[in-house]
């Protein structure tokens, strides 16, 4: 069973958009991530299902800036 500083399973969108934010420096607003990623749905829709993901499993964090 993976734990939550497991990295998320290869291939995953969750995954790529891990790629994706390393490939622009490691940091971003949301936007540029989102278009990074080629994502085409909403913005709370891409923090459900990506970004709330990876803060669970300790992949990146998030600021108020």
């Amino acid at each position: 069973m993976s734990g939550h500083n497991d990295g998320p399973r290869a291939g995953s969108r969750a995954y790529v958009a891990l790629v994706k934010l390393h490939g622009i420096g490691g940091q971003a607003n949301i936007n540029a991530w989102m278009n990074a990623t080629g994502w085409s749905g909403e913005i709370k829709t891409f923090y459900a299902e990506i970004v709330t993901k990876l803060m669970l499993r300790k992949q990146v964090s998030t600021r108020d800036d």
